[in-house]
């Protein structure tokens, strides 16, 4: 980009932190035991710049599984990677909710969590779960049942990282699709199907459909993936400071 200066600011181009980048997930038994730095040193040449594997709670311990994360230096992962002697396919990597830890709400780490400590299995304050033998109440939706239940219906920010991760969109704006996927109480079906916000600067018209859900999703990556395919290497992020 040759563009140095717009107006009084000053311009710099730099790779996006983030949306360059991808993270997928292999499995194979007989690397269950090799260590994470070895199978980076053979994956490097395969634009791999990071191996973690994954381990579950099991009895109170946490025990290795077969399944690795692979980081790409690249925007979307490779269909697969070779190791060995294997061709291992790759999918998508698709992390869990994100749980603050102190807080036990979704959507913030305990990095950023200004609010006091909250007992994950009552939603009391004061106090650690590991200690609590009250009946559990969710904090999120009220339910009887801990913070961390899969059984919660804040779970659907599952949904949010699967439709990040799948569609190559920030965590904010696959969280917006999802949230105008989401019937609204008093909201009737024209209303709803009328106008729908993809971002703050574009708008788009929909149309109305047996499935309002698929509608609204399928308009938002089509506006994505234009945009990608506008420009197809790697994204950019502008940044502008004032003199």
């Amino acid at each position: 980009m040759k563009l140095q200066k717009t107006g009084n600011f000053e311009v710099t181009v730099s790779s996006h932190s983030s949306l360059n980048q991808s993270k997928g997930v292999i499995s194979e038994s007989e690397l269950q035991n090799e260590l994470e730095s070895n199978i980076l040193d053979e994956l490097r040449n395969q634009n791999v710049t990071a191996v973690k594997r994954i381990s579950i709670r099991k009895d109170g311990q946490l025990v290795s599984t077969k399944h690795l994360i692979l980081t790409f230096n690249l925007p979307s992962i490779p269909k697969s990677v070779h190791i060995a002697y294997f061709n291992l396919s790759v999918r998508p990597y698709i992390p869990n909710p994100l749980r603050c830890y102190k807080f036990q709400r979704f959507g913030h780490t305990v990095q950023s969590c200004r609010s006091v400590d909250t007992c994950a299995r009552c939603s009391l304050r004061g106090h650690d779960s590991k200690t609590c033998s009250s009946t559990p109440t969710c904090v999120n939706c009220k339910g009887y049942h801990p913070a961390y239940a899969k059984v919660c219906p804040r779970w659907k920010e599952k949904e949010i990282q699967s439709l990040k991760t799948t569609q190559n969109l920030s965590f904010a704006e696959a969280r917006k699709i999802i949230s105008d996927c989401t019937p609204k109480v008093g909201v009737s079906y024209s209303a709803a199907t009328k106008k729908v916000m993809v971002s703050k600067y574009t708008q788009y018209e929909s149309k109305p459909t047996e499935n309002v859900t698929v509608q609204v999703v399928s308009e938002a990556i089509q506006t994505k993936s234009v945009s990608d395919s506008n420009n197809p290497g790697k994204t950019n992020s502008i940044r502008s400071f004032s003199k």
